[in-house]
């Protein structure tokens, strides 16, 4: 039987894994929201969970919703231009 991620964890992998599909790298996503780049790829790894205004600023950057970062089901698209 598969071990069970914590529900942090689990967002934290969705995090990466949108913010890859997006084109956006750490740096970017850190220096927008406010963060060290160490503590974007702690809440990555599900080590810390951020705060209601930095998944605000996250979905912007990202141009996602608060449902859609959370939501299990949700698969970002793979095709973004950042200009």
């Amino acid at each position: 039987m598969a071990k069970k991620l914590p529900p942090h964890h689990a967002d934290g992998q969705k995090l990466k894994q949108t913010r890859i599909q997006k084109g956006v790298s750490v740096g970017h996503l850190a220096k927008f929201i406010g963060i060290s780049n160490g503590v974007s790829h702690k809440y990555e790894r599900g080590q810390v969970s951020p705060q209601l205004d930095k998944c605000k600023l996250i979905c912007e950057v990202l141009d996602i919703t608060l449902s859609e970062l959370f939501d299990d089901d949700y698969v970002p698209p793979k095709n973004v231009d950042l200009k």
